[in-house]
């Protein structure tokens, strides 16, 4: 018989701003997410690929990137409006921590990012979405009825 479990995952602080947006401190990982967010940064090729063949609506494409609090904590949080060039990659930020970011960043704000920080990214495909590489192996944690849900709009696979 074969046993399965999940690893704690360990969280400073984490929470939804007032629009729904996630933001997360993290001070300790779960193997999981780990090889999930290493899948997500490895495979960034597709979504950067998808960006590109994208004409309208690249407001859907969004990446979660680590960045500092004032005090140095890693912060995972969510960019939109994703811009990338030869020389930059930059996005919007879709939410504030509570305990700020560095540089005094705030929602709507445009920042750069490298691809070292990139942990995680979605784009949607024929109505559903690709990525979300740390949603689907923290699905388990969901209630069933809400992880039936989710599933019904996530490809069969995170990459096309």
């Amino acid at each position: 018989m074969a046993v399965g479990f999940i690893l704690p995952f360990v969280s400073f602080q984490s929470g939804t701003d007032e629009d729904g947006n996630d933001w997360q401190i993290t001070r300790g990982g779960n193997a999981f997410v780990d090889l999930a967010r290493e899948n997500a940064r490895n495979s960034f090729s597709y979504f950067v690929d998808a960006l590109e063949r994208q004409e309208a609506r690249t407001d859907e494409f969004s990446i979660e990137v680590e960045l500092r609090s004032p005090s140095g904590r890693a912060t995972a949080v969510w960019l939109d409006n994703i811009s990338i060039s030869p020389n930059e990659m930059t996005g919007t930020l879709t939410a504030t921590p509570p305990n700020g970011l560095r540089g005094g960043l705030a929602k709507g704000d445009l920042t750069s990012f490298t691809r070292f920080q990139v942990l995680d990214w979605r784009y949607p495909e024929d109505g559903r979405w690709r990525g979300n590489f740390v949603l689907r192996v923290s699905l388990a944690n969901y209630p069933v009825e809400e992880r039936a849900r989710i599933v019904e709009y996530l490809h069969e696979s995170p990459i096309p």
